[in-house]
């Protein structure tokens, strides 16, 4: 039985490094009509595989793959898309296993390497934008529609209304939006190479 276990949760952990646009047709069932809008969905997902393999990746580590489901007067279609961070484009262009991960050591060292980020922990879209997350790098916004990479938000926190809040929303996932500026915030960490 316990191999089985571990075998069911390797083959859920393996990449499957395909960006993607398709409509979803085999449904059992049918989809409500009445059912319409986007769910987004992230997961780590390693691109470029190390050379011991991708079983040598722990459960966390891996590529940001984001996916949005559309759903729309029931029917659904699906898109996903890499989040084009500079250490993923940095990793591409290299074509090897660049930054290690929790449990695998990098193929390649690099000279002068952007900073290791992969925003592969959750997806939140809010006030038209869309941020895929991480705990240890600061939101990194992609396109609601395309997908498309739009870089991490780095901006600065206005000073003028401080870091908190009386009337402030706070979320399960430790985010709040203040609702006198409509606004998304999240801890802040530095950025480390």
């Amino acid at each position: 039985m316990s191999n089985e276990i571990n075998e069911m949760f390797a083959s859920i952990s393996r990449p499957y490094p395909v960006e993607a646009d398709y409509a979803i047709t085999n449904i059992e069932g049918e989809i409500p009509r009445e059912l319409n809008g986007t769910l987004y969905r992230n997961g780590p997902n390693q691109k470029t595989a190390p050379a011991a393999g991708n079983r040598a990746l722990h459960f966390f580590d891996g590529d940001a793959l984001i996916h949005a489901f559309r759903f729309d007067d029931g029917n659904v279609t699906c898109r996903s898309r890499f989040a084009q961070t500079e250490s993923f484009v940095r990793e591409q262009e290299e074509g090897v296993y660049c930054f290690g991960g929790g449990s695998v050591r990098a193929d390649k060292v690099l000279e002068s390497p952007p900073p290791s980020i992969q925003p592969n922990t959750n997806v939140v879209p809010h006030s038209g934008r869309l941020f895929a997350l991480v705990e240890n790098a600061p939101p990194f916004e992609m396109n609601p529609i395309t997908l498309e990479s739009k870089g991490l938000e780095l901006r600065r926190q206005d000073a003028r209304h401080g870091d908190h809040g009386a009337s402030e929303d706070r979320r399960q996932d430790g985010s709040n939006v203040d609702p006198r500026l409509s606004t998304l915030r999240t801890l802040r960490p530095t950025l480390c190479s």
